[in-house]
């Protein structure tokens, strides 16, 4: 199965759904930029069935700040759903671990993702 989401509406999720104010741009078929306390570019590395696996480009100093972001919001926000690894420059989005998406993932699961035309499209393929 193929859905397509507009950009406008997954940005609209994430800003409702962590209480944060970011804003997102497709780039490429596999790169994001996602503005939150300065501009990140996100790249898809691997798609996992529920897990998405992103590469992230950014300055130090940014990524000092956003450092020190996470911390404090990890503190106010149930975000246990992102996987942040500042050694690999590396992100890890559990979409099982998102509460709207984990019944709908026990019959379903993710093979493919891409950005176009300031749509997310994904492949979404029947569980055994």
């Amino acid at each position: 199965m193929r859905i397509e989401i507009p950009i406008k509406e997954v940005q609209k999720f994430i800003n409702s759904y962590y209480h944060i104010d970011v804003s997102l741009k497709n780039v490429k078929q596999d790169k994001l930029k996602v503005t939150y306390f300065g501009s990140v570019f996100l790249s898809i590395k691997e798609v996992k069935e529920d897990k998405i696996l992103f590469l992230y480009e950014l300055n130090e100093i940014i990524e000092f700040i956003a450092e020190g972001a996470l911390f404090f919001k990890k503190k106010q926000l149930d975000i246990d759903s992102i996987e942040w690894n500042a050694r690999t420059n590396e992100v890890t989005v559990d979409l099982k671990k998102i509460k709207q998406l984990s019944e709908f993932l026990k019959h379903l699961y993710l093979s493919e993702m891409r950005f176009e035309n300031e749509n997310v499209l994904l492949v979404l393929n029947i569980r055994n």
